[in-house]
């Protein structure tokens, strides 16, 4: 239930108003009180870190494991300029050489998390990995999963301006969202990194500038446009996770329906007629 002005909306016509409200950006109003569920671990898990020489082979690593009938609980991305940095930063033992990684974990009962496990590594082995390792202990799954934690912080450290964005294409097209990135880091001469959520197909190309530099900021950020640009025409949208505030808005209107952000705004001015949550944010 949401409580608006007092007065309490429950949801309607089969409708969450919660995830309305979550979705929103802010837009609508402020989450202050919310219930938990906590659900049991999982009795195991396990983790394996796939290596290739091709980024883009990475990729369709991901939709081929899927398409398998393999659900990982996670699949993410790192590409070797993050990998470089991470091993710079806190020297875990990954692969400096290869052109990208892919981390899996799967989990469940033993049984499935074991032939989950076996699957996977046949099919990262059919696909492309030169080299396919199961994490033999919970301390060095841990260790994989904290060099993906601190991808971003070795983005974010390494330029004075960085635009990290979140496009996320169906799980097919990745392997072209990725050349793309490639595409235009020759095109601007500009510094193109990936990594993400590659599960879900979310990936987060990074570019490394400095908004000092007029001429590379430019041209960072006509690459990031056409980035964006390059997912919608892959299928896909203009945000996996971060949302459309600010700097989307001009792609927003580009993909979305007229009629649709219309009933948004009409929605908008019922709950927040004052226009006081995020005002201009995503419009």
């Amino acid at each position: 239930m949401i409580n608006v002005g007092g007065r309490t909306l429950k949801n309607v016509v089969g409708y969450d108003l919660t995830m309305l409200f979550v979705g929103s950006e802010g837009t609508l109003g402020v989450v202050t009180k919310a219930e938990l569920k906590l659900n049991p671990m999982p009795p195991a898990r396990k983790t394996i870190m796939a290596v290739y020489d091709d980024v883009a082979k990475a990729g369709e690593n991901v939709f081929r494991v899927l398409e398998n009938g393999v659900i990982p609980n996670k699949i993410e991305l790192l590409d070797n300029w993050v990998i470089n940095r991470i091993e710079e930063m806190m020297p875990m033992g990954l692969p400096k050489d290869a052109d990208a990684v892919l981390l899996f974990e799967t989990d469940g009962i033993p049984e499935a998390v074991e032939k989950e496990t076996e699957k996977i590594v046949e099919i990262a082995k059919k696909y492309g990995a030169t080299d396919v390792r199961v994490a033999k202990d919970q301390a060095e799954a841990d260790k994989y999963w904290l060099a993906r934690r601190a991808g971003f912080a070795a983005v974010f450290g390494k330029a004075p301006t960085v635009f990290a964005e979140d496009v996320t294409v169906p799980r097919g097209r990745i392997p072209d969202l990725i050349r793309k990135c490639k595409e235009l880091a020759k095109k601007y001469a500009v510094e193109i990194v990936v990594l993400g959520h590659a599960g879900d197909g979310n990936l987060h190309p990074a570019i490394l500038t400095d908004i000092k530099n007029k001429d590379h900021y430019d041209r960072a950020v006509k690459a990031m446009d056409e980035i964006i640009e390059g997912a919608v025409e892959l299928g896909g949208v203009i945000s996996g996770e971060h949302g459309i505030g600010l700097e989307k808005q001009k792609f927003f209107r580009k993909i979305e329906n007229p009629k649709v952000i219309d009933l948004m705004k009409g929605i908008k001015a019922l709950v927040d007629p004052n226009n006081i949550m995020n005002p201009g944010k995503i419009w």
